[in-house]
């Protein structure tokens, strides 16, 4: 039952540090450093209406949030934010910043904390089933397919796995299909230093 999850869930944060509430107000999984607010279980089955998925969500998120909790540096995120503010293309300056940072803060904590890398692999395979018709669009513009770019090498720098590499592969070809060839391979030599992080200060 989701009383039963969130029960195990608590206990698993509250091992980190962490304090968990159930949060009517939530939307979505988030962390302000010290409580991790988890929506309603009526929020979280309009999207996951599977048992099964539901516990994968639920323990994947938690995990992703604990992460960011110990190795995101939120001062920085925050002055990144403030440097695009009121630009144009802010939404998408703040997609990139995320994807990069998702990446390196899940490495940094899959190496520290046992069992978390299973919780997030799963969590991003279940997501990737949302995502993988978005992903497929044909970019229509450089800065779009650019933006796409970095989050799948992003993805597939944390998880090492075939199904996010050929979603790389995907982007990859279409970024060549609107000729950006150049702006992928210098978003190659950039994306590299990823794993070389072990939090997002690094």
């Amino acid at each position: 039952s989701f009383q039963t999850m969130v029960m195990v869930a608590s206990a698993y944060a509250a091992g980190h540090g962490v304090t968990l509430v159930v949060d009517p107000t939530a939307t979505t999984f988030a962390t302000n450093g010290k409580t991790f607010h988890c929506p309603t279980e009526e929020t979280l089955r309009g999207r996951f209406a599977d048992d099964g998925d539901l516990e994968t969500y639920l323990l994947g998120s938690l995990n992703h949030e604990i992460g960011h909790i110990q190795k995101t540096d939120f001062a920085f995120r925050k002055e990144w934010r403030r440097a695009y503010e009121g630009h144009e293309h802010a939404a998408t300056a703040e997609f990139v910043g995320q994807a990069v940072e998702d990446a390196v803060m899940e490495l940094g904590f899959c190496r520290s904390a046992n069992g978390a890398r299973l919780a997030i692999l799963n969590l991003w395979e279940l997501l990737r089933r949302d995502a993988r018709e978005r992903l497929a669009k044909p970019a229509t513009d450089a800065l779009v397919g650019a933006a796409k770019y970095v989050f799948v090498k992003s993805r597939h720098a944390a998880l090492q796995q075939q199904w996010s590499e050929d979603d790389v592969q995907m982007v990859r070809r279409q970024m060549g299909d609107i000729g950006q060839d150049a702006i992928a391979t210098t978003l190659d030599r950039e994306l590299a230093a990823i794993p070389l992080a072990g939090n997002t200060a690094q």
